[in-house]
């Protein structure tokens, strides 16, 4: 009889008060957890007493570390670093967590903190620069330059070193894009933000051979040798994916056939090799 009336005296004092308490009689809140029994009987624990306390108040306010939260959820870890450990797999040191539109949060980089990323030119298995060339073939050839960046707005700067054997007569307007393809000019996982949008691109004319005289004769002769073109310029992309590789597409153009002192010649409009020592290729953060 006695436990009957002690249980039914326990119900009624948390139907009274409308609290519970866990490893604490004397519960500061609706709910409040005690986690290492240490708290007071009668009064309300201290300051170090509450430090392994969660409460959850009248107003659905949720305290760790304090027992009276003044916001809808607070942590009081003292004066000790690391209150907060989220692991959602994308945590790493410099990161900082960001919210989306709809308020969730997850770990970024922000781009005031990225590092500038280099394009990779790459090359033969014993090293040497990859050689190519235009032809008759159309569309857009790949540079054999890529480049990786992370979600964000970022300028992309390229500057790239051509010959051309066409004749000094002749010149051509020569396009580059980048692309997240490098069979063809794709525009997926980011954005150009120029006027142009998706039509946005690098382009510099291509000049033919220098035409100069020779020294002991008036004749003008043509440098069959080739030019020298430099093509450089800046594009500012939105990367809307966490990781996204681009590829810097050259526009191919059609040879040139010509002839100078009965000699026929097929001028390529461009030669390219990645070894080039003027080139470069990178993105900086903005």
């Amino acid at each position: 009889m006695k436990k009957h009336i002690t249980l039914f005296l326990s119900i009624t004092s948390i139907i009274a008060f409308a609290q519970v308490g866990v490893n604490t009689t004397n519960p500061q809140a609706k709910f409040h957890v005690d986690g290492k029994k240490d708290n007071p009987t009668s009064t309300a624990p201290s300051v170090s007493q509450q430090s392994d306390d969660i409460v959850i108040t009248d107003n659905g306010f949720v305290g760790i570390g304090t027992t009276t939260p003044t916001t809808r959820f607070e942590i009081n870890n003292g004066t000790t670093n690391g209150a907060i450990k989220i692991v959602d797999g994308n945590q790493a040191a410099g990161k900082i967590l960001v919210s989306d539109a709809e308020g969730r949060g997850s770990w970024q980089l922000p781009n005031s903190i990225k590092k500038v990323q280099t394009g990779i030119f790459n090359k033969t298995s014993s090293g040497a620069g990859i050689a190519l060339e235009s032809d008759n073939t159309g569309g857009f050839k790949y540079s054999n330059i890529q480049i990786t960046l992370t979600k964000g707005v970022w300028m992309v700067n390229m500057g790239l070193t051509f010959r051309s054997t066409i004749s000094y007569q002749h010149g051509d307007w020569v396009h580059m894009r980048i692309s997240t393809s490098n069979t063809v000019v794709q525009n997926n996982g980011f954005d150009n933000l120029g006027t142009a949008q998706n039509n946005t691109s690098y382009a510099g004319l291509i000049h033919g051979s220098a035409k100069y005289r020779t020294v002991n004769s008036n004749n003008e002769v043509y440098y069959v040798g080739g030019s020298n073109n430099f093509i450089s310029g800046s594009n500012i992309i939105q990367v809307n994916v966490d990781t996204l590789t681009l590829y810097l597409m050259i526009e191919n153009k059609s040879d040139e056939n010509y002839t100078y002192n009965g000699t026929n010649f097929v001028g390529k409009k461009w030669l390219f090799n990645t070894s080039n020592w003027e080139n470069y290729f990178y993105a900086n953060p903005l």
